[in-house]
């Protein structure tokens, strides 16, 4: 049986994904293309012995299965691996202490010129300061960020806080250092190629009502147990020792190893002490306290869910900016849209 899995990851999953004409067909969205994915995708599914789950062969199982826009199986495979990933990673490793504060701080971390990323944190500064009048912005950055943009962002009262530059460790860490470095106060931890939206903003509200530490599923992919760029936090560990944790976790240079060290380390507290709002999968976990998103504020397109990316469905940031966000008023789109065409990074 080991040596059938073996095989099935290697042969079906990464070559399948890995494959130029996988990636070129997964990049240009036609019928024909979602057809030839599911396919492959029915192949490796079939020959799955039931409840398995492993953790890489799942991304790839539910990239595809988004893709070429099988629910079914996605719904599937995100409830194995988050049921599993529960039962194997339940164990208290930190305790921390519960504080009541109104401060609140949006946290972020970023690096490099990618506009796709430069360009919707400008948009998420304008909703922070719009909605949220009271919240400060933390952004943690290496010498990488441009010097203008760094410009623009003291100008927004932005908090920078560099860090080394490091190839031992994936700016998305970063912005959990704030555990220890903000003492009182709410922190949100927010991906900056993720624009805030209202349906967000309400949600947050309603979390706020409940006064505890929260972590959000809005799509049939968040099978993390906590998503790095989708919790908050008003709790903090009896010590400071988040900066320590993270300095000797291996792997920080992979994607997704942020999420995994969440998960190795919070989720004990998380399940039992947070609010969980989750659209797809609420009562899944014995023991949580759920809420789900979508009775509170119902979703209008699967493609605007809470925490979707710019470049969800392809295309570039200025083929997006137009029609992308209910978020965004028509003003500020034409001002967004002159900034993309104009300035360079």
């Amino acid at each position: 049986m080991k040596k059938d899995i073996e095989f099935l990851i290697t042969s079906h999953g990464k070559e399948f994904l890995k494959s130029k004409e996988t990636l070129s067909r997964l990049h240009t969205h036609s019928k024909k293309n979602q057809k030839y994915a599911k396919i492959q995708l029915n192949k490796i599914f079939d020959k799955l012995p039931d409840g398995f789950n492993n953790e890489e062969l799942n991304q790839y199982l539910g990239d595809i299965a988004a893709y070429c826009g099988d629910t079914q199986k996605l719904g599937h495979i995100a409830k194995i691996a988050l049921l599993q990933a529960d039962n194997e990673y339940d164990n208290i490793i930190l305790e921390l202490n519960t504080k009541d504060t109104n401060k609140e701080y949006f946290v972020y971390s970023l690096w490099g010129n990618s506009s796709m990323y430069l360009i919707p944190m400008i948009e998420n500064i304008n909703q922070i300061n719009k909605f949220c009048s009271d919240a400060k912005i933390i952004v943690y950055y290496d010498e990488s960020l441009p010097g203008k943009y760094i410009e623009f962002l003291e100008k927004n009262d932005v908090i920078l806080i560099k860090e080394p530059k490091t190839l031992r460790l994936t700016g998305t860490f970063w912005r959990f250092y704030a555990i220890d470095d903000i003492e009182d106060g709410w922190l949100h931890f927010r991906d900056a190629d993720s624009i805030i939206t209202r349906r967000e903003l309400i949600l947050m509200n309603e979390i706020k009502k409940i006064n505890k530490d929260y972590l959000i599923r809005d799509s049939q992919r968040h099978a993390w147990l906590i998503l790095a760029g989708l919790f908050g936090i008003k709790s903090r560990p009896k010590t400071k020792i988040i900066r320590e944790l993270i300095q000797s976790y291996p792997n920080k240079e992979i994607r997704t190893y942020d999420q995994r060290f969440l998960r190795d380390y919070f989720w004990h507290w998380f399940k039992r002490n947070a609010v969980h709002a989750d659209s797809y999968y609420e009562n899944l976990i014995p023991g949580c306290h759920y809420i789900n998103p979508n009775k509170i504020n119902p979703i209008q397109h699967q493609a605007l869910h809470i925490g979707s990316k710019i470049t969800l469905g392809g295309g570039n940031v200025k083929n997006w900016l137009p029609n992308r966000y209910d978020a965004l008023n028509l003003k500020y789109k034409e001002e967004l849209q002159n900034l993309v065409n104009e300035m360079t990074f």
